[in-house]
């Protein structure tokens, strides 16, 4: 595997130098880089429980969902590449929470990205809207699909969008569950029987 793809998957390639002897002696080897981030309610970046460890950033985006608190926000530090055999990110019940795209790039590649059973809500801070919500500085940010029948977000409770970007996928918004819209662009299906959709700005393309 190329180092190149390595840190699109999550990876990056650490040289360390020591002195043995009159030797320098090179040891290359894998580290699994941060993703997200905590930041509160005020404003600070928090220390979590990260997995096993109290870290400051989150290997992985379930588990910030895992240390966050309800009222905090996940913010993305970087781009990603969500491989095929990568289970869906489950938000439960009570966490109510916000995940912000930073201007990163989430590209999608298994079958649903997230499960959301609480209210969230979806931003991406490094974007401008106009009055109509529709995006006028794209900062690059998105949660990108490589399906039109994939889903990106499994929605049965409460899931609003803020300047976000969604290339491509489904929207399934479940029975009874409300789905909310205030500014974006999603490119992509929303799928909807019993629920509840508002559109209070932003533009939605097929």
């Amino acid at each position: 595997m190329s180092d190149k793809k390595l840190q699109k998957e999550g990876y990056e390639i650490i040289i360390e130098r020591s002195s043995v002897t009159d030797d320098d002696l090179e040891h290359k080897y894998l580290a699994k880089r941060p993703i997200a981030e905590i930041i509160d309610a005020t404003g600070n970046k928090t220390s979590m429980q990260c997995g096993t460890e109290s870290a400051s950033e989150c290997n992985s985006i379930q588990e910030a969902v895992n240390a966050s608190k309800t009222g905090e926000t996940i913010k993305i530090i970087r781009d990603a590449v969500i491989l095929s055999s990568k289970e869906a990110i489950t938000i439960p019940t009570g966490k109510d929470i916000t995940i912000d795209l930073n201007g990163k790039i989430i590209d999608i590649y298994n079958d649903v990205f997230i499960n959301n059973a609480s209210n969230i809500k979806i931003i991406d801070s490094s974007n401008q809207v106009d009055a109509n919500g529709d995006i006028v500085v794209d900062g690059t940010g998105r949660l990108k699909g490589n399906s039109v029948s994939q889903t990106l977000i499994s929605n049965s409770s409460t899931l609003e969008l803020d300047k976000v970007i969604i290339d491509t996928g489904i929207i399934d918004n479940l029975d009874n569950s409300t789905f909310t819209i205030n500014s974006g662009l999603i490119t992509g299906i929303i799928q909807n029987t019993t629920g509840t959709i508002n559109i209070n700005g932003g533009a939605i393309l097929k």
